[in-house]
């Protein structure tokens, strides 16, 4: 599958220090399962990295996901309190697109490159 990241979050995959990825969990997104490969481009240069699916989670809000994992996980400031989080969360996601398709955590191991 493939999917974009801003160029801030990529660098963070590709060090490993992000290893849950958020989405909404749309109809794309819907049909992940364990073991699956994402490939991610960074959005600002076109490089490329490959990462597998280790597991799933879906969670009804942002909140509720941000509760379960720190902020260094999601690709946020370690200090970063969970309003912050959800608020950082919503310049990319609407609160409505939220409520309609509920959110997932995809927790990822990078692949040999």
């Amino acid at each position: 599958m493939l999917m974009g990241l801003n160029h801030d979050q990529f660098v963070l995959v590709q060090r490993g220090t992000k290893t849950i990825e958020i989405r909404l969990f749309d109809e794309k997104r819907s049909q992940l399962k364990i073991g699956h490969k994402i490939l991610f481009t960074d959005l600002d240069n076109d490089k490329q990295i490959m990462v597998s699916v280790k597991q799933l989670y879906k969670f009804t809000t942002f909140a509720d996901l941000y509760a379960q994992f720190n902020g260094a996980k999601v690709g946020s400031n370690s200090t970063d309190n969970i309003e912050k989080m959800v608020n950082d969360t919503y310049e990319i996601y609407t609160p409505q697109q939220e409520r309609h398709y509920g959110v997932l955590a995809i927790e990822m191991l990078l692949c040999n490159q």
